[in-house]
């Protein structure tokens, strides 16, 4: 997962590790791999992904709940009438359509 979201706790949390064991922006570069992703990262221009959580909290020891943040609630559950009915839909719309293109 890519450019995830902009996590100001995980943000926080790297900052706080790096100032406490005098790390730079330069030692996160070597951890993630690329200089240019660092300074995204800690200019909060970058969210980080779940691959460089796992990576920041194994090797550094950040808790992966500051780093990925509050969890995302899941979706309201669907009643089952309301899913057919948007299949209905849908399966209607793509039979016109095929209709029309034929």
């Amino acid at each position: 997962m890519t450019h995830d979201n902009l996590n100001k706790e995980g943000l926080a949390a790297l900052r706080a590790t790096m100032a406490a064991r005098g790390l730079a922006q330069r030692d996160l570069a070597k951890l993630l791999g690329s200089r240019s992703r660092a300074s995204e990262i800690l200019h909060g221009k970058r969210g980080l992904s779940r691959a460089q959580c796992r990576v920041l909290h194994e090797r550094w020891g950040i808790p992966l709940a500051a780093l990925l943040g509050p969890a995302v609630p899941p979706p309201p559950c669907i009643e089952a009438e309301a899913v057919a009915r948007l299949v209905s839909e849908s399966m209607a719309r793509f039979m016109l359509k095929r209709r029309v293109c034929a």
